[in-house]
C-alpha cells in the first residue's frame, strides 16, 4: 500500500469512527434530523456520510474532485496583516500567476423542500430523563428585504435574558434551561426556522404548548415599542464584537465577496437595524412565523410523557438506525489463505501464545476526558468481555455510575435515574459492540469450516498485522480469566 492510500484508509477510519458515534449526542441528532425533515432527504444540505458512501471514494475521486473545484475562478484569496499592498499582490503573482484560471464557476442548482411539513416527529432514545424538542419551517435569505426586521424580531424572542422565550418559559415557567427561538437565515438559501428546548421527561407536553404559544404570541402579542427598542439596543451595542480582531474582518469580506454580497454588507446591516421600526417586526412576524405548520420533532424517551405526542398531530417515527457497511468477500487463493494462517499465528503468539485459548473474561479499563458545557468531565470505563459473545460496560460518571449488558438473549442499560431496555437505535449501537472481535477470531481458527479472511500478498517483513492486514498495537494493559 502507497503512502497516498494509506493516508486516505487512515482518513476513512477516522470518518467511519464518526458514523458510529452519530447517534451518541441527542442534541445533535435533534438538529440533524430536524434539517432532514424541513430541506427533505434528498437535498445535499441534509445528506450524512454512510459506511457504504464513504467506501465507495476512491483515491481518483478524490483527484477528480480536486481539479474540478480548486482552481482560481472557484477561490477568494485574502490577506490581513502588516504589509505593503503592492508588494503583496505581486507576490501573490509571483505564486500563483502560473495557475491556469480554470472553466469558469458554476452555481449549482442545490435541491430543497420550501414546502412545510406540519406534523410531530419522534426518535426513541431511552438513555435519556429528557425530551429535546425542535419545531419550525423553513426560513429566508440574508438578501430577503425584510432580513433586518427578521432580525430585531429574533432578537425579542430570545436574543437576551430579557428576551420573550427566556424569561417566560425559562424563567416564569421553570420548563428548561435552556430555550431558543428565530427565523434562520443563509447566505445562498433559506434558513431553518428553529424553536428548541431541552425539558423533562414529564414536561414534554407543556414545553411544545409553551414553545408554540410564543410562536403564536408574535403575532396575537405583537411585540412592544419598548420590546423593539430593548432589541435593537442589544443589536447595535453588541454590533463592535462582530469586528473586533483583523481575522474576523478578513473572513467577513471573503465571505461577502464568495456569495456576491457587497463588501460594506457589515455597514449595511448596523443602519439596517437602525432603521428598523415596530410596525416592520410586527409585520416580519406576520409574514416568517407560521406555527400552523410547524413540524415538531421530540428525541427523547418514550415513558413518561405527561401527554401522548398525537395531541399536536400526526406522529411518524423516525428511523436514525446506522446501516451496517456491506460485506465485502475478497477473492480466496490458496496463497492468501496460507498468508492468513501465517498472520493469525503470529497474531496468536504476540497476543500471549496458549493463553489466547484459555481466556474466557477479558477487562479493559481506561479513562476520558469529555469537554461540556460546564467544563471537562472526567470518565473512567471499565469494559469486560465474556466470550464469545458477552460485554459489560462500566462508566463511572460524576453523577454515578451507568453500566450497559448485551448478551445474546438481552441488552439493558442500569443508571443512577434507573433502569431501561434500550430499543430501536440504541439497542443496534449496543449489539454492534459485541460483535466479534480480535480474541473471538483467533480462538476460532481452529474450529471446523474455519476459514481465514484472505490477507493479500505479504506484508513488508517485521510488520505484524491481524488476519486483515491491519497493523497490531502492542498488548494493552488487561486483566484475563484463564479456563
Amino acid at each position: 500500500m502507497n503512502p497516498h492510500e494509506v493516508h486516505i484508509q487512515s482518513c476513512l477510519t477516522s470518518v467511519e469512527a464518526s458514523i458510529a458515534r452519530q447517534n451518541d449526542n441527542p442534541q445533535q441528532i435533534l438538529f440533524r434530523e430536524f434539517n432532514e425533515i424541513v430541506y427533505g432527504s434528498d437535498s445535499p444540505y441534509t445528506q450524512q456520510p454512510t459506511y457504504s458512501s464513504v467506501a465507495s471514494v476512491t483515491r481518483e475521486d478524490l483527484i477528480a474532485w480536486h481539479r474540478k473545484y480548486f482552481q482560481p475562478e472557484r477561490v477568494v484569496l485574502g490577506l490581513v496583516g502588516d504589509f505593503d499592498s503592492a508588494e503583496a499582490l505581486e507576490l501573490v503573482k509571483e505564486v500563483f500567476g502560473t495557475w491556469p484560471r480554470g472553466s469558469g464557476r458554476e452555481t449549482p442548482d442545490v435541491p430543497y423542500d420550501r414546502e412545510p411539513k406540519p406534523g410531530v416527529y419522534y426518535v426513541e432514545k431511552g438513555d435519556m430523563t429528557q425530551s429535546n424538542i425542535a419545531m419550525g419551517h423553513v426560513g429566508i435569505r440574508k438578501d430577503n428585504p425584510d432580513y433586518y426586521a427578521v432580525q430585531v424580531m429574533n432578537q425579542v424572542l430570545s436574543g437576551s435574558f430579557a428576551s420573550r422565550l427566556f424569561s417566560r418559559v425559562r424563567s416564569q415557567q421553570g420548563l428548561a434551561y435552556a430555550v431558543f427561538g428565530q427565523v434562520g437565515s443563509q447566505w445562498d438559501h433559506e434558513g431553518v426556522t428553529l424553536f428548541g428546548m431541552t425539558t423533562k421527561t414529564e414536561t414534554t407536553g407543556a414545553g411544545i404548548e409553551a414553545l408554540l404559544r410564543e410562536a403564536r404570541n408574535m403575532t396575537s402579542e405583537p411585540p412592544t415599542d419598548e420590546e423593539v427598542r430593548k432589541a435593537k439596543d442589544g443589536i447595535l451595542n453588541s454590533f463592535i464584537f462582530n469586528s473586533d480582531s483583523r481575522s474576523e474582518i478578513l473572513g467577513q469580506q471573503v465571505t461577502y465577496e464568495y456569495y456576491g454580497y457587497p463588501l460594506d454588507w457589515l455597514s449595511r446591516y448596523q443602519k439596517g437595524i437602525q432603521g428598523v421600526t415596530t410596525a416592520q417586526v410586527r409585520e416580519a412576524a406576520e409574514e416568517y412565523l407560521h406555527p400552523d405548520r410547524f413540524s415538531i420533532l421530540v428525541v427523547g424517551p418514550s415513558e413518561g410523557r405527561d401527554k401522548p405526542l398525537d395531541t399536536y398531530g400526526q406522529v411518524t417515527e423516525v428511523d436514525i438506525s446506522i446501516p451496517e457497511p456491506e460485506t465485502r468477500r475478497a477473492e480466496v487463493t490458496e496463497e492468501g489463505v496460507q498468508h492468513a494462517q501465517e498472520l493469525l499465528a503470529e497474531a496468536v503468539e504476540t497476543l500471549g501464545g496458549d493463553l489466547v485459548d484459555s481466556i474466557e473474561t477479558l477487562r479493559l479499563q481506561g479513562t476520558a476526558v469529555q469537554s461540556t458545557p460546564q467544563g471537562e468531565m472526567q470518565i473512567k470505563l471499565t469494559a469486560t468481555y465474556r466470550y464469545p459473545d458477552s460485554l459489560r460496560q462500566d462508566l463511572e460518571l460524576p453523577f454515578g455510575t451507568m453500566t450497559m449488558v448485551v448478551t445474546p438473549a438481552t441488552a439493558f442499560v442500569q443508571s443512577p435515574q434507573g433502569g431501561m431496555d434500550p430499543q430501536g437505535s440504541q439497542r443496534q449501537s449496543l449489539e454492534s459492540t459485541r460483535k466479534p472481535n480480535l480474541l473471538v477470531l483467533l480462538q476460532a481458527r481452529d474450529d471446523p469450516g474455519f476459514l481465514p479472511p484472505p490477507a493479500g500478498p505479504p506484508a513488508q517483513p517485521k510488520t505484524r498485522a491481524n488476519s486483515s492486514g491491519a497493523r497490531l498495537d502492542p498488548p494493552i494493559p488487561r486483566t484475563a480469566t484463564r479456563r
